[in-house]
């Protein structure tokens, strides 16, 4: 005779594993809308940052050149900063 419960133990610790699946794929999801990063092979290129509960975002962008030194305001609601090979944005809105 074979045991019910033995073939049920295995269904439990796939289901238990889809399940951490899930809740790591929406946590990721959650924190890839607030913080992203962005690279060229393992170079970093840049980063994203939506502040939680607001509606204020930044975008830091650096390059291998200098992209010289300044301040620029596009839309009334983007600041833009040049600092050397750094480039940043914040928006607001």
């Amino acid at each position: 005779m074979r045991d019910v419960h033995f073939h049920r133990v295995p269904s439990v610790l796939v289901k238990l594993a889809d399940l951490g699946r899930d809740i790591r794929d929406a946590m990721a999801e959650a924190v890839s809308r607030r913080v992203d990063f962005f690279h060229d092979g393992w170079k970093p290129r840049g980063v994203f940052l939506r502040l939680p509960f607001t509606n204020i975002s930044a975008w830091l962008e650096w390059s291998p050149v200098s992209v010289g030194w300044g301040y620029a305001v596009n839309p009334p609601s983007d600041r833009e900063v040049y600092l050397g090979r750094v480039r940043g944005v914040v928006s607001v809105g």
